[in-house]
């Protein structure tokens, strides 16, 4: 399904005409937020550690070929989502914001490359990065709704 999105997404937003581009947004900046890039670092996010129940320590690593090929589709749509917010109109398109958004295909990078190594450590440092990413941007840009 979510293969399906970015595809649609990317698809919609790359119509050419002469020399000009243009695009249509299906998301602005909180929807792409919230139903592209949230879900997607939830699965890294959910992939990486491990808790401790009742039962004893879990791993969340992935298991299967399966889970671990999931965990890199996730972190592909990190990656590119990079693009998606500093397209023309979407974001403010300040130097900040275009280096914050472009931080997202290093740490998606990294959390693909573990997953490509079945690396269940660099998976959640991975993780942390991507968390530390998303922290930074929201300390700026982030509208609070106080």
């Amino acid at each position: 399904m979510y293969k399906l999105l970015i595809i649609t997404l990317i698809i919609a937003t790359h119509s050419a005409s002469s020399d000009e581009h243009h695009y249509h947004y299906s998301f602005d900046v909180h929807g792409l937020m919230e139903h592209v890039l949230y879900p997607s670092s939830a699965v890294i996010w959910q992939s990486a550690g491990s808790v401790i129940t009742l039962e004893g320590e879990q791993s969340l690593a992935p298991t299967t070929e399966q889970e671990w090929h999931n965990v890199e589709d996730h972190a592909a749509i990190i990656m590119e989502t990079s693009n998606l917010l500093i397209m023309p109109g979407r974001g403010p398109n300040d130097e900040e914001w275009i280096a914050l958004s472009q931080q997202l295909i290093t740490t998606g990078g990294l959390a693909f490359k573990a997953a490509q190594a079945r690396d269940s450590q660099a998976l959640f440092d991975a993780g942390g990065a991507l968390y530390q990413s998303c922290l930074a941007c929201h300390e700026k840009y982030l509208i609070s709704d106080e």
